[in-house]
């Protein structure tokens, strides 16, 4: 909505032949209204702003849903003033995204009897922890053997991923290829590094260090977009610690300081929907604690389904040997050739 508020105050940026009509003439329109100019002059010195401006506000977001074919929002929001009104009166279909961990309540909310419903989603990501999922009982069990991933999935529509895939294989020498027209994971095998319990939360140090080390190179040749997941709050909060370190000693206009300023660093349960060009899954666990929150089927899905173009997982790959959620995930690394070990305390953080 805000994108679209700025379109049409400033309808200079707008062209007839490239967005809607009714939307160019509404930008045209608001040119002329004198509640409108005030409102935009109030918007760009950023003071003044009265009940008058809210309202002003208020009509011309009501103005652009008029015209509008599509509108996103949270379920919760689709029950909230004009965009109620708009659901309710305008919407002919609804569509829910990130199906695959809604609950059945949530997924009512915007649902009206008699319109078309369509669900997207992951049926591997996250479960909900109360109510009904509403895509495994209705849409999943239909879709049967029938279920595979569009061709904007494929390998040749993803360059970043093959561009990735050809460092990793320059960079570690002993990491085997994927499969035609497939990107495989690579697991970084740590096997010195130690747990240390903050609260009740836990944090890797040496883990958290390697996760750092891997992004740096990939994001100063490429500008790599990454985005790191954790089940632990406070390796979580360490991270961040050593990307601030980092940015301190970097030029603002560098490469690594604008990929490393927009690296996203979430917990299992904060990360749902958030997804990276590259996720790096950062278990957080060793052999002597064991494999803790990676034994969790929904702190396990989620940490391996937030990529989009590649996936490195950080951990003790001993610890994934006795999590039934993680046998899959255990068989490609290891059959496949896709682990790389850090083997002595001397290769550090540098798995690359």
């Amino acid at each position: 909505m805000v994108d679209w508020m700025q379109r049409v105050l400033r309808p200079e940026n707008l062209k007839p032949g490239i967005v809607k009509p009714a939307l160019y003439e509404l930008a045209k329109d608001v040119e002329k209204d004198t509640k409108i100019i005030n409102l935009n002059n109030t918007l760009h010195n950023r003071k003044g702003w009265t009940v008058a401006h809210s309202q002003a506000f208020r009509d011309l977001a009501t103005r652009i849903l008029e015209v509008a074919d599509v509108v996103c929002y949270t379920t919760h929001a689709s029950t909230k003033d004009i965009l109620a009104d708009w659901a309710r009166d305008k919407a002919q279909s609804t569509f829910l995204d990130e199906a695959g961990a809604i609950s059945m309540p949530e997924a009512l909310v915007p649902w009206f009897d008699g319109r078309p419903l369509v669900l997207a989603g992951d049926r591997q990501n996250r479960i909900v922890n109360r109510g009904f999922d509403l895509a495994r009982e209705i849409f999943y069990p239909e879709l049967g053997d029938k279920f595979e991933y569009g061709d904007q999935c494929a390998v040749s529509k993803r360059p970043g991923a093959s561009q990735l895939e050809s460092w990793l294989r320059r960079q570690f020498s002993g990491i085997k290829p994927s499969p035609t027209g497939k990107i495989w994971p690579v697991f970084i095998n740590c096997l010195h590094t130690a747990v240390k319990t903050i609260g009740t939360s836990r944090v890797n140090d040496g883990q958290a260090e390697i996760a750092l080390a891997l992004m740096e190179t990939p994001i100063k040749a490429h500008g790599t977009k990454f985005g790191v997941v954790s089940p632990c709050s406070a390796t979580k909060a360490y991270l961040e610690g050593l990307f601030r370190q980092r940015l301190d000693k970097s030029t603002k206009d560098s490469a690594l300081y604008k990929g490393l300023s927009n690296v996203q660093v979430s917990t299992a349960d904060s990360s749902q929907g958030k997804e990276a060009d590259v996720a790096i899954f950062l278990t957080a666990v060793t052999q002597e604690f064991g494999p803790g929150f990676v034994k969790d089927a929904r702190r396990f899905n989620v940490g391996v389904t937030c990529h989009v173009d590649f996936l490195f997982v950080i951990g003790d790959i001993t610890t994934m040997d006795p999590v039934k959620e993680s046998k899959e995930e255990l068989r490609v690394y290891e059959q496949g050739g896709r682990v790389r070990t850090n083997a002595s305390r001397s290769e550090g953080a540098q798995p690359i």
